[in-house]
């Protein structure tokens, strides 16, 4: 009988989509999801669930006409106007991403990732003091989170404050020791303080783990040139 009224009960279709997703079982989880919507149409939490599974299959626009839905039946859904917003983040769309996670914020002021999203979004526009702002919001709300402080980072970097990016470039390796991208930040902070062989050693280790880690590559063509070794400069910025 249990087994009869989950077929029947729009939430536990959502829910067992969720748990699917998790598990990385994407197309069972959007089966379950469109079971959900069958049963209820009106279930802005199975759009926005069955928009994020579309995403991570590389169905944009299917999962955009999903977000825009969810929020036109609740208008202050936070997490539908987040993964919208990360939606046009991912396209570039800086602003109208800015747009959505402000009002994720707004209506979920206790999501720290509608306020590092909103950070990551506000650097790239090239607002790294705004940037900054949003992103203490959101470490504050979760402290051990290495993307929003190597986030920040980039943003101390951007407003010329070395000293702050490179502490928060720090916790973040704490946090990741094996994080490649935290550490091609802190070498390129060493490059703007002209320590040009913490760099070097930094970058290379980077390499010997990823090879083709781009960042680090072009980071060393860079170096190379600051140092003048312009074969090297070629070999590294050639990939």
């Amino acid at each position: 009988q249990a087994s009869m009224l989950n077929e029947t009960d729009p939430s536990a279709k959502n829910n067992l989509g969720l748990a699917l997703t998790e598990s990385g079982e994407i197309e069972d989880a959007i089966e379950n999801f469109d079971l959900a919507l069958e049963l209820q149409e009106d279930f802005p939490e199975a759009l926005c669930n069955r928009a994020n599974a579309l995403r991570q299959k590389g169905l944009i626009d299917a999962a955009k006409e999903d977000l825009v839905c969810a929020i036109r039946l609740r208008p202050h859904y936070a997490n539908a106007h987040n993964s919208l917003g990360a939606v046009f983040l991912e396209e570039n769309r800086l602003q109208e991403a800015i747009d959505h996670f402000e009002r994720a914020a707004l209506h979920d002021a206790k999501s720290s990732q509608a306020l590092l999203n909103l950070g990551i979004a506000l650097r790239q526009q090239g607002n790294p003091e705004r940037a900054v702002s949003c992103l203490s919001d959101s470490l504050a709300l979760a402290t051990d989170n290495a993307l929003a402080l190597m986030e920040r980072s980039a943003s101390y970097l951007q407003l010329g404050e070395t000293q702050r990016a490179m502490d928060d470039c720090e916790l973040a390796i704490a946090l990741q020791p094996e994080n490649a991208s935290a550490i091609v930040v802190k070498a390129t902070i060493h490059i703007k303080l002209g320590a040009y062989d913490l760099a070097k050693e930094l970058l290379l280790g980077v390499l010997e783990q990823d090879p083709g880690h781009e960042f680090a590559l072009f980071n060393l063509g860079t170096l190379s040139v600051k140092t003048g070794d312009v074969s090297a400069s070629m070999h590294y910025l050639a990939g």
